[in-house]
């Protein structure tokens, strides 16, 4: 039991791990996002040419992001049910312990 315990732990850092890179990612996308805001915050004519212009290109983009939230959240979920199933194994092992 304690080797499955071991495990899930190291599992868990290592998705815990993974979700702060997330962030860090979308940080970053998030400024990305303003720079762009800003570039072609005067120029609305310019921004909607460029915009038709690479649809295809933008439509990737979209579905990229789309991904990107999907599996931050099923990661969300992985953190949740490891840090129960943890959870669980130590109450059994403190229960038993009383024993």
């Amino acid at each position: 039991m304690k080797n499955y315990k071991y495990t899930l732990q190291e599992r868990l850092n290592y998705y815990v791990e993974c979700k702060n890179n997330w962030l860090e990612y979308f940080k970053h996308e998030e400024v990305n996002e303003k720079a762009q805001k800003r570039l072609f915050g005067n120029n609305i004519i310019f921004y909607l040419v460029m915009e038709l212009y690479f649809l295809p290109i933008n439509l990737l983009k979209y579905y990229k992001k789309k991904r990107a939230q999907h599996i931050f959240n099923k990661l969300l979920t992985i953190i949740d049910v490891l840090k129960e199933e943890l959870d669980t194994i130590n109450n059994n092992q403190t229960w038993k312990k009383n024993d």
